[in-house]
């Protein structure tokens, strides 16, 4: 009985997602993003990809590339995704203590979330692009062999005002 309970369950689920599939909705809306993802000068990058999952519940459409420099490093992702921002982060904070730092400030009208590893010099910056109550599109920056601030300065070479305007459609 609890054998066929289980089978039963994973039945609802999958019929559940599998109904819940728009035919073609979403299909390639990454090669939008992906051109976003451009050169930056000095650094040497990968070739740019990115994903589309897209049904009547759920989003996530990403573009990724990387981008290294001596020993430095950059991971950069456009996302758009189903789901609100995270709680707190769309206003000003700050914590720091002797291994890291986060903080969240706007940036040229734009809210960043930034988190800093001092000791492994490295962190995150993810940049707030547009977002309604059910979704939100993000550039999410993972960096290494450089300070927040360095960070920062490279991935402000990218047009957030350009992405803002071809992301906010798919949200």
């Amino acid at each position: 009985m609890k054998r066929l309970r289980e089978v039963l369950l994973l039945a609802l689920a999958i019929f559940l997602f599998a109904g819940s599939a728009v035919a073609g909705e979403g299909e390639g809306q990454h090669d939008r993003l992906v051109p976003l993802l451009g050169e930056l000068d000095g650094w040497k990058a990968q070739p740019a990809n990115g994903t589309s999952m897209v049904s009547a519940r759920l989003k996530i459409i990403t573009a990724r590339r990387a981008y290294s420099k001596v020993d430095k490093g950059l991971v950069v992702s456009l996302v758009v995704n189903s789901g609100p921002v995270q709680e707190g982060d769309l206003q000003e904070s700050s914590a720091e203590d002797e291994h890291n730092k986060v903080f969240t400030a706007r940036v040229n009208g734009f809210w960043i979330k930034t988190t800093y590893n001092k000791n492994k010099n490295s962190g995150q910056l993810v940049v707030y692009l547009a977002y309604k109550e059910d979704s939100h599109s993000k550039l999410l920056v993972n960096f290494s062999g450089m300070d927040a601030s360095e960070a920062l300065l490279n991935i402000q070479k990218f047009d957030w005002d350009g992405m803002k305007v071809i992301v906010s459609p798919l949200l």
